[in-house]
């Protein structure tokens, strides 16, 4: 394997000589004109179907696990109430005006527990709430302010008619369900994401449990394997663990959820592993996870039973990195991109960095080539092998944003680069091609997932198409790499 590593890098170096002398890699201009797209195909859609993971499996099968239920994330912290302060002196009553409500009350998806979140202490404070249970039988419950941030119901509300507080409130508070449950469900395709099967169910919080899961990764292998990972949230105390899903079958079976464990430098319970999962030559597994302020480098030799954390970046405090993907180059050459860079962190809201070692440490590259914007957001990466070369594509979603909009806002964005020379430089992506419409990704939409085939002529991306704050579905289209791009990528 070392023999084989040390011929792949110096293929790699000697096709990117030309580029790395220049301090970059393929010009910044856009000179490749648009990606061509042959369509929109539904993969999924209802109720609320975002967050795509693709990844390829057995003869060319592709797999996509996502997330279905009723929001854009856990809870809606003003799903009941949006965040208001009462008038006067004495005992009001809270405005029903949150996303659930209807004619002065609220009907949730499902019943559960509701959170009050209070900007200052409001231990002086009783709240009571009126609504009905499941049943559609009445139930009232006063619940004492918290001190600090939320305090919750015992009571389980699927309608809430009214919240009154006994006096006057210090600051603003906010009502909705603690917890709004979710699934993980996964689906495949055999022609390349032209049709796709029904919903196989990796994890059922909506129809069985009232449990809340999300943030999902996938692993595809050749063998026919699938792996996906995901984290749950106790309904009842707001706990979470990670678990993992094997299929031997190419998708078809699973086996049952079984917990993962981390290990490494100041390990964590749980870890949002995020994005595809990408293996290296010699098999391991690689994930990237983000966690309270921290980036982390995830690697299992177990098929994910156990994972390496080491730590990538720590957030500081003029910022704060999110989403992360990572590109495989060799067994010791990984390429990461991760959403959340200022200005004043090297020009680019995507920030780059690189290990030599297998992801045991990382170095800070800066900020990307690409133009400044507060409106880049869930980079997916993957490392094509044209010939004799390697080339990284690295797709993410541009969104409209008050701070610097990007250049063409609610769109998908693939650039490429010479994986030589990202393992370099920051600066070395190509000018950016767009995947579908220019603004057709409207409000949180986005989040993609990608899969090239294995001649690198074309690819297909996955994404979720947001309409509203509780309406999603996601979309598949196949892209072709235009033609002079392309024997770049091929090589002489």
């Amino acid at each position: 394997m070392l023999f084989l590593r040390k011929i792949l890098l110096a293929l790699c170096i000697s096709w990117a000589v030309p580029f790395l002398a220049a301090g970059k890699g393929w010009a910044q201009k856009q000179d490749y004109g648009h990606a061509v797209q042959a369509g929109e195909i539904k993969v999924a859609e209802g109720d609320y179907s975002h967050f795509p993971r693709l990844a390829r499996g057995q003869g060319g099968r592709l797999g996509v696990l996502y997330y279905r239920g009723y929001n854009h994330g856990s809870g809606d912290n003003q799903g009941i109430a949006k965040s208001q302060k009462p008038h006067g002196a004495g005992p009001a009553q809270l405005s029903i005006n949150g996303t659930y409500a209807r004619g002065g009350s609220a009907e949730l998806p499902v019943a559960g527990q509701l959170t009050i979140s209070v900007e200052k202490d409001e231990t002086a404070r009783r709240f009571t709430i009126v609504g009905e249970d499941r049943d559609g039988r009445r139930i009232e419950e006063t619940v004492a302010g918290a001190g600090a941030k939320r305090a919750y119901t015992r009571q389980r509300y699927k309608r809430v008619s009214s919240i009154a507080v006994d006096g006057a409130t210090a600051g603003r508070i906010s009502v909705g369900p603690r917890v709004v449950p979710s699934n993980m469900e996964f689906r495949y395709s055999d022609d390349g994401g032209g049709n796709w099967s029904g919903a196989i169910v990796l994890a059922d919080g909506i129809g069985s449990d009232d449990t809340f899961y999300y943030v999902g990764a996938l692993a595809g292998l050749p063998n026919g394997t699938f792996m996906a990972v995901y984290v749950r949230v106790n309904p009842d105390n707001g706990r979470t663990d990670s678990l993992r899903r094997i299929s031997t079958d190419n998708g078809v079976t699973w086996s049952k959820a079984e917990p993962i464990q981390f290990t490494g430098a100041n390990p964590r319970t749980t870890f949002r592993l995020w994005g595809q999962i990408q293996a290296t030559p010699s098999g391991k597994l690689v994930a990237m996870a983000y966690a309270g302020e921290d980036n982390w480098a995830l690697v299992s030799s177990d098929l994910g039973r156990t994972w390496m954390a080491n730590l990538i970046v720590r957030t500081p405090p003029e910022t704060d990195y999110n989403e992360m993907a990572v590109a495989i180059v060799s067994d010791m050459d990984w390429i990461a991109i991760a959403r959340g860079a200022t200005r004043g962190q090297g020009g680019s809201s995507m920030r780059q960095f690189v290990t030599r070692d297998g992801g045991k440490t990382w170095a800070d590259l800066g900020g990307t080539n690409a133009d400044w914007s507060g409106g880049y957001v869930s980079p997916a990466m993957q490392t094509m092998r044209c010939g004799s070369q390697a080339t990284v594509v690295w797709v993410y979603m541009a969104r409209a944003s008050r701070s610097s909009p990007p250049p063409t806002p609610n769109s998908l964005i693939v650039r490429y680069a010479p994986a030589a020379a990202a393992l370099e430089s920051a600066k070395a992506w190509s000018g950016q091609n767009i995947i579908g419409n220019v603004g057709s990704f409207t409000h949180r939409s986005g989040y993609p997932s990608i899969a090239m085939n294995e001649a690198c002529s074309s690819g297909v991306i996955v994404a979720g198409r947001e309409t509203s704050e509780t309406t999603a579905g996601i979309v598949a289209m196949k892209w072709s790499i235009p033609a002079d791009l392309l024997s770049k990528m091929k090589g002489p």
